[in-house]
């Protein structure tokens, strides 16, 4: 197993390929809904890598995979109506797992250059363009096909109500997946091994059993009563409104994209070195005297 997805993320796409429906549907959409140019560049970077290159599209399929064995086993376990209030969440929540994960993988990690000489000052438009491409690509087909058994299952004011609190989850997962994502999907390389896959993979099951099944509960409990409905748009607005006080804070402070991911070092060390040195600096900068003879010491008195 491990030879083989050595060898996949290793192997090298082809230069030429076919320009499919999925190839010319991420140009329409960057061009009508980035209004941003490097957001739109980004956006149509991403769709069309997505729909060419055959080993993002295998491992996104594995993850999709994975996702309708679970919906088959809800499906198959419980009522049709009480599973369907899952079935989104669980569907999202790999499709947009799996597209965090493959944006990690080079395309064509020999021809990042580009992106490197034409970093420009507003990064931030290129980090929106991932947002942008993850729901447009990801959450807007899931639930347009999603949508067609919610109003066969429904009637049209609890299936909207269902939708609505759906994307609205899905919308919080995409935030919190691309929270400090520093990096233009597909351009950076990956040193495989830097993740603890058994704690990779504990946080990724307590992540999905919460996601998935605990929001479900608390979809069916709100929908009994309508009223709480807006208790939790007013949680998810304030939710929003936390990612976005904290990506201004870091255009703030500033910070530069990522083209190159290190491995983790073989030795890890506590940094006592670099802290002494800076109460050092901190000490003289605040009390420059500090240290220096005093002129009774240094100038003999003369009676």
């Amino acid at each position: 197993y491990r030879r083989h997805v050595r060898r996949t993320l290793e192997s090298i796409e082809g230069a030429e390929g076919s320009r499919t429906r999925v190839y010319d549907l991420a140009s329409r959409i960057a061009d009508y809904l980035a209004p941003h140019p490097i957001e739109r560049a980004v956006v149509a970077f991403l769709g069309k890598t997505m729909a060419r290159s055959a080993k993002h599209r295998i491992f996104l399929a594995a993850y999709v995979g994975v996702g309708c064995a679970f919906v088959l086993q809800a499906l198959v376990g419980s009522g049709l109506r009480q599973a369907w209030l899952s079935v989104p969440l669980v569907l999202s929540f790999f499709v947009l797992s799996g597209m965090r994960f493959i944006f990690t993988i080079p395309a064509e990690l020999a021809a990042n250059w580009m992106f490197r000489v034409t970093e420009a000052e507003e990064r931030r438009k290129a980090l929106d363009g991932v947002r942008t491409a993850m729901l447009w690509f990801g959450v807007a087909p899931l639930f347009a096909a999603v949508a067609l058994f919610y109003f066969v299952l429904w009637t049209p004011g609890v299936a909207l109500a269902h939708l609505a609190f759906s994307v609205t989850i899905s919308v919080l997962l995409i935030e919190l997946l691309l929270l400090d994502f520093w990096k233009i999907p597909f351009t950076c390389s990956y040193p495989p091994g830097k993740a603890n896959i058994t704690v990779t993979w504990i946080f990724y099951w307590l992540a999905f059993t919460t996601y998935a099944y605990s929001m479900a509960s608390v979809e069916a409990w709100m929908v009994l009563r309508p009223w709480r409905l807006v208790l939790f748009y007013a949680a998810a607005g304030i939710v929003w409104a936390c990612f976005e006080w904290h990506r201004r804070k870091t255009d703030l402070v500033g910070f530069t994209l990522i083209f190159e991911d290190a491995p983790e070092p073989i030795v890890r060390t506590l940094g006592l070195s670099e802290i002494a040195w800076l109460r050092r600096t901190s000490t003289r900068t605040e009390n420059p005297r500090r240290g220096l003879p005093s002129s009774s010491a240094s100038v003999p008195r003369v009676d």
